[in-house]
């Protein structure tokens, strides 16, 4: 039987064991420690929901680590420090970095927290290089995208 979460709640990666995310409800949270790829007050209504045990794990905030009230005022003050808030200057974004341990379609699905659909579409993808075996086709590839794309829909909903 599954435990019921009780939100706001505070997880820690279990692959990235440096990130911290305050959810408030299961898909929607807040870094409140960050690891190379996010920073304090990171914002996303996208994670992997909290309930799962493969991706995250609870976490008690220790003294000397940043409260939700201060996570929020330097957040505040690093959107003050932008030219635009929330405009893109044209400059390199950290997503575009992988760390060194990145070196195949598998440890990128794993550095980017894929779920099975979402990591089937990022296969599906790597279609244009090459073929994978004798049976796949362009249009087979988009066929598989529409299908994990559903699948995921659906596993949203439910969650």
């Amino acid at each position: 039987m599954a435990t019921k979460i009780e939100y706001p709640i505070n997880m820690r990666s279990a692959q990235s064991p440096d990130l911290v995310v305050r959810f408030t409800e299961p898909t929607i949270g807040v870094v409140l420690l960050p690891d190379d790829r996010y920073q304090v007050g990171f914002t996303s209504e996208e994670w992997t929901p909290a309930f799962n045990v493969d991706w995250w794990i609870e976490y008690k905030i220790q003294r000397d680590e940043p409260s939700e009230k201060e996570v929020a005022e330097m957040f505040e003050e690093s959107k003050k420090d932008a030219k635009i808030p929330g405009a893109n200057d044209g400059s390199k974004n950290s997503f575009y970095d992988f760390p060194e341990w990145v070196t195949n379609i598998d440890t990128l699905a794993e550095y980017l927290q894929l779920d099975g659909y979402d990591f089937n579409v990022l296969k599906s993808l790597t279609v244009n290089l090459g073929e994978r075996h004798a049976g796949t086709s362009k249009k087979r590839e988009l066929n598989k995208r529409l299908h994990y794309s559903e699948m995921a829909i659906r596993k949203f909903k439910r969650s």
